[in-house]
């Protein structure tokens, strides 16, 4: 019956979620390598763009795909570890965020005093790559959760760890 047990009085079928969170935790790994490859592939191409186009906004966007991919690998390796585990991944991934926007920061104030122009093409049609490539990530979640949701109960898609970095 895949993980679904049988009330023996009411006749109803109700599911066995140890089978189903081993199962929601499978349909998250999947969700999260696929999530992961979009943000580390723009990340490559916008580092490149953004050094190309000599624009700070390129380059800082390229960290923030950097960041979730790298959210996401850590995500990947605490999934189902003990809560002490998943609380020290999220202040790793607070503190490299952090790090990134001091990064981001240095950067934006070498170009005030080191003016450039950026490409307003290649920022243009970057820009407009990045937002597919977020709205792909963010329809990719909604519909893995939706139908984690759908299969398993909704408490199945709060845990054990979230999708979002």
């Amino acid at each position: 019956m895949n993980g679904e047990k049988k009330n023996r009085f009411t006749g109803s079928v109700s599911c066995d979620h140890d089978a189903a969170g081993e199962t929601a935790n499978g349909a998250y790994r999947r969700v999260l390598w696929t999530v992961l490859v979009i943000n580390a592939s723009m990340f490559a191409g916008e580092v490149f763009a953004g050094v190309i186009a000599n624009s700070v906004a390129l380059q800082a966007d390229a960290l923030d795909f950097l960041g979730d991919a790298a959210s996401y690998a850590i995500t990947l390796m605490v999934l189902g570890l003990a809560i002490k585990w998943r609380a020290s991944a999220a202040i790793l991934k607070g503190v490299s965020m952090g790090l990134f926007g001091f990064w981001v920061l240095g950067l934006t104030l070498y170009h005030v005093i080191h003016p450039h122009l950026p490409t307003a093409t290649i920022m243009g049609g970057v820009g407009f790559l990045a937002l597919t490539a977020n709205v792909l990530c963010c329809c990719t979640a909604t519909a893995a959760a939706t139908a984690i949701c759908c299969r398993y109960g909704c408490a199945a898609v709060t845990t054990p760890s979230p999708i979002s970095p």
